[in-house]
């Protein structure tokens, strides 16, 4: 657990650091991306570490060259942050209940599946080895690309960013591949969670905002959204909805499944609402996190936390 709490520490140091990019991009949301900005920081120190890897390949991917990169990033940070100083006090003013409640949905989402995993942490079954295997191989490879644990001395042909993002954390932490697997996938669950509790609170907020101000200001006056600051407190109900139906219920298919049967869970097939549409793969954030036997980190873990 100590390994999961470190993991859920630095996610929250890099949203932290990322701070003023994220409202720099996100400036038109009501809370200003505040709810992207753990995603946005994971996503760029990720990048930044890679890229110039793959462009100089005698850069050691090493503990000390991701910790450089991180206080680089921090550097040029803390020069954003003298310019959206300002942003960053309204919004932790106008909303900063809405703000503990989004940093609780990160932390009570990740810390749900490390406890969950903490039942079953066995790396034995599907294709939770191969993915394990990429995080070590990545870890163990002096330079990028990263060699391949399949084919000695030619680099991985495989989608591995998923793989990197976690190894790259996991070095800066000092983490085993093991244990990255299972922090790494609890990140992505929480990441998964507060971007699609953000997404909805923004959207809820924002109409219910520009509805007023037509009914006060008339229809024809358009605000502009950088410039408003609309309370995001009344679109909880509706983030906590989206969450749940994504992360918990899953697909039509399988909550259909789940309401035949009482809410028995004990009986609940999980892989038939993966595959509603006959021979494709229909997979959906549910599947891919929750069940202990299946979990497995692949590039749609890495499309959930950047892409909702």
């Amino acid at each position: 657990m100590l390994e999961l709490l470190q993991m859920w520490a630095m996610v929250e140091v890099l949203g932290f650091v990322c701070l003023p990019l994220t409202i720099t991009v996100f400036h038109n949301l009501p809370d200003r991306g505040w709810a992207f900005s753990k995603a946005i920081g994971t996503a760029v120190l990720a990048f930044c570490v890679w890229f110039p890897l793959m462009c100089l390949r005698f850069l050691p991917f090493s503990q000390f060259f991701v910790a450089g990169v991180f206080l680089l990033l921090l550097a040029f940070n803390i020069i954003g942050f003298l310019r959206v100083r300002q942003t960053i006090a309204k919004v932790m003013r106008v909303n900063f209940t809405y703000i503990l409640i989004s940093e609780t949905v990160f932390a009570g989402m990740m810390l749900l599946l490390g406890w969950i995993r903490s039942y079953v942490p066995d790396i034995r079954s599907f294709e939770m080895f191969m993915d394990e295997g990429f995080i070590a191989a990545i870890m163990r490879s002096p330079h990028l690309p990263p060699n391949d644990m399949w084919f000695s001395g030619f680099p991985i042909n495989y989608y591995y960013y998923a793989h990197f993002t976690v190894a790259a954390l996991a070095k800066l932490l000092g983490q085993s591949p093991s244990i990255a697997f299972n922090t790494g996938i609890s990140m992505f669950y929480g990441l998964t969670a507060v971007n699609l509790f953000g997404v909805t609170c923004n959207i809820v907020s924002w109409a219910h905002h520009a509805r007023k101000g037509a009914r006060v200001n008339g229809a024809t006056e358009v605000q502009r959204p950088d410039t408003s600051y609309p309370p995001l407190l009344r679109a909880v109900p509706y983030g906590f909805l989206t969450m749940l139906m994504a992360l918990v219920l899953g697909n039509l298919a399988a909550t259909q499944q789940w309401w035949e049967q009482h809410g028995d869970w004990t009986q609940f097939d999980w892989f038939t609402p993966s595959r509603v549409v006959d021979r494709t793969i229909n997979e959906f954030p549910a599947f891919s996190f929750l069940p202990v036997s299946y979990t497995h980190l692949r590039a749609h873990e890495t499309a959930s936390y950047l892409v909702c």
